[in-house]
């Protein structure tokens, strides 16, 4: 089973919380961590999804704030609900 087969079907917040889990895994594999993030752009696949990402990104980024710009869109690729783009330093 792929990456996105364990996200399709997952409420916003599931799949909000397992991308950004994922993120820090995939940073701290490079020596670095989510405090290292400087910009992050988040697609969802509607913007009352907002709120739920907002609130959930707040629970990950309490001290060090990123800039960070949600967009809703329509569909993303494999039907999932959100999609995140990260520039983040890598020492």
């Amino acid at each position: 089973m792929g990456f996105s087969e364990l996200l399709k079907g997952g409420e916003i917040s599931q799949q909000t919380r397992r991308v950004l889990d994922n993120l820090n895994t995939i940073l701290e594999e490079v020596g670095s961590n989510l405090q290292q993030i400087l910009k992050l752009v988040i697609y969802i696949s509607d913007i009352d999804m907002w709120d739920t990402v907002n609130d959930i990104c707040k629970e990950y980024f309490i001290d060090h704030k990123p800039v960070r710009t949600i967009v809703p869109t329509r569909e993303l690729h494999f039907g999932l609900k959100i999609e995140v783009d990260c520039i983040a330093i890598c020492e």
